[in-house]
This record gives structure tokens, sequence and C-alpha cells, in this order.
């Protein structure tokens, strides 16, 4: 499985620069193409400089309402 995941296409999404010493929040939106919305998404955070501490990261899908229901939050997955 790992072979999988490092042989896998990535496709970024994103990029910020954090300020050291502050607690900051970032998000990324991904918009998938008509037909992708049910292929597998592999969220990678990349930290690239000096050692980080990473706390209440969540990965939120938004999903689109069916049958004339109003718009609401989908699922949320946290780690």
């Amino acid at each position: 499985m790992t072979k999988a995941i490092e042989a896998a296409a990535r496709r970024p999404i994103g990029t910020t620069a954090l300020t050291s010493g502050a607690w900051t929040d970032f998000r990324f939106d991904v918009e998938l193409a008509p037909g992708d919305e049910d292929l597998p998404l592999r969220p990678l955070l990349q930290v690239d400089g000096k050692p980080v501490r990473i706390d209440d990261i969540a990965f939120v899908v938004w999903d689109e309402p069916a049958r004339g229901e109003p718009l609401a939050p989908g699922r949320s997955y946290r780690r």
C-alpha cells in the first residue's frame, strides 16, 4: 500500500506560509470535476522547515443537497 500511495499522481491544491509561534487557521477548497466526486482523496500535508506541532486537524466534506433539501454541512472526518 505504501508504494501505491507514493506512486499515485498528486494534484496540489494550495500552499500557505504560516508565522512561527502563532496559532493560525488555514483552509484549502478542492473543486472536483464532474464524475470525480467518487474518487478517493488522500490529503497530504507537507511541512517544510523546522519541526511543527499540529492540533485539531479536520478534513470536512460538504455534501450537495438531495431532493430539494437545504444546504447543510456534510461529514467531518477528524484524526
